[in-house]
């Protein structure tokens, strides 16, 4: 206990030793050598902690900080004791030196152990060709989910038909660009009260019961209604699901519309020509007979 008290007492005592030019034989070519290599160090050794600490302020997200620090720490410390290297041949700090070689040691081998730590971690890490693969990868799938968005979408408009998704929180229609051009809309999304404005009046209560009768019996049956959209009326045709929570609460409901109309004039028209044609036989003058086909010609039912 002695020798530590009196080595920390004499810290940066000199006197015990002659500078290092007077020990050994030195020319001076070689001294010099000596000390022009340990400062060459020592400034390379002081300049790569300065570019890793200002790499790690100009990047936020940069990870591993404590690694980057250790690694700067470490490096500093190296170079400092070759710096003291140098003062040597001058000024003998052989006891100062010595402490500077023990904080290095353990400045060392702390880094040492968070480097074998972090190895998993590092391992596990993409490398750049990896990541650059998958960002390929990534481009080719959304280059091909635009194709088939714009497929699909060609499709509907084909189709006359479009989807739409109900919230229940915001109670609101989402529709998609085609059903929202069969509404005539210009928006892709309206209030659940806008939506039954366009709504044929005789339909408006059926639809509003409907749906309302889906959400709460957790199931939605598809039916038929008109609507009114650019001065015209529209017959839809109205398919869904219903999505519910973990906890059985109906979320949202998502489905399909389909415009239509050309069929329903069509089976009208085809069901009023075989009107005209069966009301000239016996079996088709029963009063009846008569009042069913004709609702069955005014509705499509």
């Amino acid at each position: 206990m002695h020798q530590v008290v009196d080595f920390f007492e004499g810290l940066f005592d000199t006197s015990l030793w002659p500078p290092r030019w007077h020990c050994g034989k030195w020319s001076e070519f070689h001294g010099w050598l000596y000390i022009i290599s340990d400062l060459l160090i020592f400034s390379a050794y002081f300049a790569m902690p300065v570019i890793i600490v200002r790499y790690i302020a100009s990047r936020a997200n940069a990870r591993f900080h404590k690694i980057y620090f250790l690694f700067a720490a470490f490096i500093l410390a190296c170079g400092f004791t070759h710096l003291l290297d140098a003062v040597t041949f001058w000024y003998p700090v052989y006891r100062f030196n010595a402490l500077a070689r023990f904080i290095t040691g353990v400045i060392s081998w702390t880094t040492v152990y968070y480097l074998i730590k972090l190895l998993p971690v590092a391992f596990s890490l993409k490398t750049a060709e990896q990541l650059e693969m998958e960002v390929e990868q990534r481009k080719r799938a959304e280059e091909d989910l635009k194709i088939k968005i714009r497929l699909l979408n060609e499709a509907q408009e084909i189709a006359k038909m479009g989807h739409w998704e109900w919230d229940a929180d915001k109670n609101s229609f989402t529709f998609s660009d085609n059903l929202a051009r069969i509404f005539g809309l210009e928006q892709t999304c309206i209030s659940y009260d806008r939506f039954l404005e366009y709504v044929h009046g005789e339909d408006r209560h059926n639809v509003d019961t409907l749906i309302k009768q889906a959400i709460t019996g957790k199931k939605f049956s598809e039916f038929f209604h008109r609507i009114h959209a650019q001065g015209a009326v529209k017959t839809l045709l109205i398919k869904g699901e219903i999505v519910t929570n973990e906890n059985g609460q109906v979320i949202k409901i998502i489905g399909t519309g389909q415009d239509v109309t050309e069929q329903k004039t069509q089976s009208r028209n085809c069901l009023s020509s075989r009107l005209r044609w069966n009301l000239k036989t016996p079996s088709c003058r029963n009063l009846r007979t008569w009042h069913l086909m004709i609702y069955r010609s005014r509705y499509g039912k």
